[in-house]
């Protein structure tokens, strides 16, 4: 693995809110899937398929075939649910692309997210346009704010929390 020769948060946040500088230093970006079972889940969430994914960070000269290939990716785990946690993109047109790719996905119990720094940038806060994007998508945008889902026996709340920098 690539390691930098300072621990200041500073360097740590830039070198991993920006997969391109990482992959210049150390040649390789590692994206994978991790499957995990919450031990002693109550019976109304037994068997809830939850995906979660974050800092896509989709760039300019990522392709509509790259971006298909990911949606695919995320649609073969067959999420009853997609948990989005911001910087789609450093740019609002690459973000609506990516959006756009994953507009063809239906996630049975919906798709929610929150915004990044990147997020923020790239929409010099017209969350207006990022929501609209986002809904196109079938996916809601949650600042400062929770839904609940019911499920048979209880429900499960989602809470969304605006950036932190920005927000």
């Amino acid at each position: 693995p690539c390691r930098t020769q300072s621990t200041e948060a500073a360097q740590l946040i830039q070198r991993f809110s920006k997969p391109d500088l990482y992959l210049a230093r150390c040649g390789h970006m590692d994206a994978g899937v991790t499957e995990h079972a919450i031990v002693g889940a109550p019976p109304f969430l037994r068997g809830l398929r939850l995906l979660f994914a974050a800092d896509l960070h989709v760039l300019g000269r990522t392709t509509r075939g790259e971006l298909d290939a990911l949606v695919d990716r995320m649609a073969a785990a067959k999420p009853d649910l997609l948990l989005l946690g911001g910087d789609y993109s450093d740019r609002a047109d690459d973000c609506v692309r990516f959006f756009d790719a994953l507009g063809r996905v239906f996630f049975p119990l919906g798709c929610f997210g929150v915004i990044g720094n990147n997020d923020a940038e790239a929409w010099e806060g017209n969350l207006k346009g990022l929501r609209r994007v986002m809904a196109d998508a079938g996916c809601r945008l949650l600042l400062n704010q929770a839904v609940n889902i019911p499920l048979g026996g209880g429900v499960l709340r989602i809470g969304g929390v605006d950036e932190h920098r920005y927000g």
